[in-house]
Formats: structure tokens, C-alpha cells, sequence
């Protein structure tokens, strides 16, 4: 690990010394990991397995991940590992899409949270992963008394959910601006994607922020590395 390196390089980032601290501490023992489970390899030869791998350990042990993953993330940024960087960006969104809870996304009705909670279906995760198609969602429908459309309002905002900093307020922006999914979101470029939803703000009076350049390029590019789940 180059901890003078990494140190300067989260600094040029404007990371406040705090978060400087905690993630080269997370680095290097995300790099201890490896030297005694992956026969000493260092963080620069390690991949995507090995990334699953440390989650897998770390559940098993009771280890905080998902804060590790932030550290992780930064450093293969640093290194230039483009992949790897993704690959624990979307390894985070998948974990937090298991916590955040479908009643915080703004603007859904409240009676419909509670139906789909008689139904087991509370998270992001949990909607996203019963309305992966048609059928599904038409079942959901008829269980519930929900309709079709809202069904799918809420599979589409739980699918962009992957994608981090879309949540609450941001999944909504997006959704009601019109890149309402995934593939939507990679067709786009960064700039394209900040006129279009500064424009619908100014438009509507919609109470949310334009997206910063860097976010804007941040969801362009995981919305290219996600797999597409969800069937339309």
C-alpha cells in the first residue's frame, strides 16, 4: 500500500482528516486480509474475488463492511483501477439497498408501504427483487390492491437505489425528471444528465439540488457497470 500516496491523494480530494484517517486505516487491513488469507497478495494485485471474498470473511466475523468498502473504493480509485472501484461502489449499494426502507423515498403513499408490508416487502431490496418482471409485478398487484403503475414506480425507484446517493430525495429527482431507469441514466453523459434535471428543478420548483459534476459522472458510470435486473 502507498499510504504517503493514498494520504495526498484523499487530501487533493478535499476528505476532511477524519476520513483521511478511517480509510487508510481500512486499506490497511483490507491489505492485512490479504497477506493472511490470499497468501500475501497486496491491495494493487487484488480483484473482484478477492473484494467478495473479504465480504464473505468479514460477515462471517462480524465485521463492519460496508465502511471498509468506502476505504477500498477510494484506494482503487487512486491506483487507477477503474473496475475495482465500480465493483465495491455497486458491492455498497447493494448493502445499503438491503437497509433503506421503501416508506423514506419521497413522495410514495404511505398505505401502500403498509400493504406491501403485510406482503414481507419493506426494503429496496425486497421490492426490487419481487417486481423483477411482469408477472411479478402484476402478482403483487393482485395480492395487494395495488395498481400496476405504482408497482412499478416503486420497482424503478428501489432499481436506481443501487446507485449511490440515490435514495430519498435524489431516486425521486430522477424518477420524476424522466430518467426513471438504469439504462436511461447510461445513455446519458454527466453534463447531459445536470441540464436535464436542473431544467426540470427550475420547471417544477421541485425541492432537491442539481447533482454536482462529479455525481452526475458517478451515476453515469455505475448505471453502465450495473447489470440490468429488472425486465420492463
Amino acid at each position: 500500500m502507498n499510504k504517503k500516496g493514498f494520504i495526498e491523494f484523499l487530501d487533493r480530494k478535499k476528505k476532511s482528516e477524519r476520513a483521511i484517517n478511517s480509510y487508510t486505516d481500512y486499506v490497511q487491513q483490507y491489505e492485512a486480509y490479504l497477506f493472511e488469507h490470499k497468501k500475501g497478495k497486496t491491495i494493487e494485485k487484488s480483484g473482484k474475488k478477492d473484494l467478495h471474498d473479504f465480504e464473505k470473511w468479514g460477515e462471517k466475523n462480524n465485521v463492519k463492511i460496508n465502511r471498509y468498502l468506502w476505504g477500498i473504493k477510494e484506494y482503487y480509485d487512486f491506483i487507477s483501477k477503474k473496475e475495482l472501484n465500480l465493483e465495491a461502489n455497486a458491492m455498497i449499494g447493494e448493502r445499503y439497498l438491503s437497509q433503506f426502507r421503501l416508506k423514506d423515498f419521497l413522495g410514495v403513499k404511505q398505505s401502500y408501504i403498509k400493504k406491501l408490508a403485510k406482503e414481507g416487502i419493506k426494503t429496496a431490496k425486497e421490492m426490487l427483487h419481487a417486481g423483477l418482471n411482469k408477472q411479478k409485478r402484476r402478482e403483487i398487484s393482485r395480492n395487494t390492491g395495488i395498481p400496476l403503475e405504482d408497482i412499478l414506480e416503486l420497482v424503478k425507484l428501489s432499481d436506481q437505489a443501487r446507485i449511490g446517493g440515490h435514495k430519498k430525495v435524489r431516486a425521486r429527482l430522477y424518477h420524476e425528471a424522466g430518467l426513471d431507469t438504469i439504462d436511461k441514466m447510461a445513455a446519458c453523459d454527466s453534463e447531459e444528465i445536470r441540464k436535464i434535471l436542473a431544467a426540470f428543478i427550475q420547471k417544477t420548483g421541485f425541492k432537491g439540488i442539481t447533482p454536482t459534476p462529479g455525481e452526475a459522472k458517478n451515476t453515469v458510470a455505475m448505471a453502465k457497470y450495473l447489470k440490468g435486473l429488472v425486465e420492463y
